[in-house]
């Protein structure tokens, strides 16, 4: 049976910058909190939904091509990687 896709990936943006990106399984409510830090914001949807393994593989990749492009011992927290890696 297949997995349940779910899982959204998104941009919240004020005006065209880009000031977050994650996943979420509710963009209204996701929205609602980043608009707590960011009242002028709104959130935009990144492609189709998605399953929550599949969003763990793209952060995966994305924390190691981030790293790939720092020295070896660098911290790269991992906010900073929330954002899918398209």
């Amino acid at each position: 049976m297949p997995k349940p896709r779910n899982h959204y990936k998104y941009q919240y943006k004020i005006g065209n910058k880009i000031v977050h990106g994650g996943i979420t399984k509710d963009l209204e409510r996701r929205e609602q909190e980043h608009q707590q830090k960011w009242p002028k914001g709104h959130i935009k949807q990144v492609g189709r939904k998605t399953t929550e393994g599949r969003c763990k593989e793209m952060g995966k990749r994305k924390r190691l091509y981030l790293k790939s492009l720092f020295l070896k011992n660098f911290f790269i927290p991992d906010s900073y990687c929330q954002m899918p890696f398209f």
